[in-house]
């Protein structure tokens, strides 16, 4: 039942994803009467693939937090988060207000040991492959301590995702220089550097570095995580649409295009953020993957795809693996 499009797009979605992911995958849709109108969209061939249970209506738009923990366990998100922490379910995917998400995660599943609050965490792509970037919006205000444990977690996702013994990680800051940045991204350049908490800290980068350097991991809190992510992502839709928008000029224009566009549209699918949907909740017991509220179907089922993979190539037994060896 979240996310702006909800619950249409969302099980538009599903359908997609239905089509796109193994046969054995089964699915559980959890949403108040308001989803019988949209089961149509379901394609007949997968009526045995999914099951809906029926949930109160609860409006977690504007929710905060601590009152999501109170009044929202029994609605369509709380009841399927509950399902992963009763092992009915392996992955829970929603687009939903991302801060009852988190709480509601962390109250029902609990958190991986010693890390004190889950990161939305992602693989966002760079020129030479992909980057781990998180937190993305779970925590806007963070302490040196929560900044560290972000640390921790990316680079022992980045790590898994990478095959990489010591993936390079840096601090997300407004310029490079030491004497740069907040008091707390300082205290926490300065106790990752002087405690040799991870293998490869490069220290301070900048915005501009995330999608040309050579790093693993950018770790940020989630108030500037969040902003570069949605800055990004509509500077990208907007050239998209100005470079279309050239093309269509005049009839020469429109001649060049038919030239290239089967590169045009290879590229373009490569930058369109819905084919990147889908981050996880990293650092909580079980698998938890947030869809931008914003989201088309298109999105919506590669967060599910993104979900799937998380779960068919066991990401969060192997980062759990990582956190408490502590060996990397």
């Amino acid at each position: 039942m979240g996310g702006d499009g909800a619950p249409f797009v969302i099980v538009e979605g599903v359908n997609l994803a239905l089509g796109k992911s193994n046969p054995d995958v089964k699915f559980i849709l959890y949403g108040d009467n308001s989803i019988d109108s949209c089961l149509k969209l379901i394609d007949e061939k997968f009526k045995d693939r999914f099951t809906v249970i029926k949930t109160p209506s609860v409006d977690l738009k504007n929710m905060k937090p601590s009152l999501a923990i109170r009044m929202a366990r029994d609605s369509s998100m709380g009841m399927a988060i509950r399902a992963v922490k009763d092992g009915r379910a392996d992955g829970c995917v929603s687009a939903g207000n991302t801060g009852a998400y988190m709480a509601l995660a962390k109250i029902i599943l609990k958190m991986l040991p010693g890390i004190e609050r889950p990161a939305i965490a992602t693989l966002i792509p760079k020129r030479n492959g992909d980057v781990v970037m998180l937190d993305l919006g779970a925590n806007a205000d963070c302490s040196y301590s929560n900044l560290i444990d972000f640390a921790i977690l990316g680079e022992a996702l980045a790590s898994v995702a990478f095959g990489k013994d010591s993936p390079k990680v840096g601090l997300l800051n407004i310029g490079s220089e030491q004497i740069k940045g907040n008091l707390i991204v300082q205290e926490t350049y300065k106790r990752l550097k002087e405690d040799n908490i991870l293998k490869n800290f490069v220290g301070f980068i900048e915005g501009d570095e995330i999608f040309k350097t050579d790093l693993d991991v950018v770790v940020t809190d989630g108030f500037s995580g969040n902003i570069a992510l949605k800055v990004t992502e509509g500077t990208v839709k907007f050239l998209i649409e100005q470079v279309k928008k050239s093309f269509n000029t005049n009839l020469f224009t429109k001649l060049a295009y038919l030239l290239i566009r089967g590169a045009f549209k290879k590229n373009l699918g490569f930058l369109n953020p819905s084919n990147h949907n889908g981050a996880m909740l990293i650092g909580l017991n079980g698998v938890v993957v947030k869809s931008h509220g914003g989201t088309d179907a298109i999105g919506f089922s590669n967060a599910i795809l993104s979900a799937i993979g998380v779960i068919e190539r066991e990401f969060l037994k192997k980062v759990s693996d990582k956190i408490e060896s502590r060996n990397y």
